[in-house]
């Protein structure tokens, strides 16, 4: 009894320190409370994806969060595309959600930091990205039951993207993207 204590215990003790380790890395470039707020505002987006997978009796664990990348949940394979599209739309909803509320939260309160502001920014920001139709984003689960096409569309976002920020960063999930669109074939 007391090892299946420790073992529940244990699953909550590996999100927890993931993400304590992921605000220690953010809080180097972007300051102590932006870094809480933001990985607070991916622990929401991603217990959608957790809430949705228990509503479908999928069984799962807590989140797990790998600094600079963001989180991830270990899912078994699932049964159909449906179910998968399912899980892939709830952590945006849920995100974006949170997200909007933050700011409401921020508008009608007086004298609130601005600190509150950018998290809800990029929180927006961050679940909006997530639609995009590639997979191993959201939007390219939700949008696989559309079509395998849907695939090569975000890829051409991905490298739109890439080529109007200049930003490099974007490589690795387009990387991801292309050898999931392999896998498809």
């Amino acid at each position: 009894v007391k090892a299946l204590k420790a073992l529940k215990f244990a699953k909550f003790f590996i999100t927890f320190f993931s993400m304590g380790l992921s605000v220690i890395v953010y809080s180097f470039s972007l300051g102590f409370w932006f870094s809480l707020g933001f990985v607070i505002m991916l622990l929401i987006h991603e217990m959608g994806h957790v809430l949705a997978m228990r509503i479908k009796n999928i069984p799962t664990k807590l989140p797990v969060f790998i600094p600079m990348l963001g989180a991830v949940i270990f899912a078994p394979p699932f049964k159909s595309k449906e179910e998968e599209s399912y899980v892939g739309y709830a952590g945006p909803l849920i995100g974006g959600l949170a997200a909007i509320l933050l700011f409401g939260f921020w508008f009608v309160m007086p004298n609130t930091s601005k600190t509150l502001l950018f998290i809800s920014n990029i929180a927006i920001m961050l679940n909006l990205f997530n639609l995009l139709p590639a997979r191993p984003l959201d939007g390219g689960r939700i949008l696989q039951i559309a079509g395998s096409w849907f695939g090569y569309f975000g890829l051409l976002l991905l490298f739109a993207l890439i080529f109007i920020t200049r930003d490099t960063s974007f490589l690795f999930i387009t990387f991801i993207a292309l050898s999931d669109l392999k896998k498809d074939r």
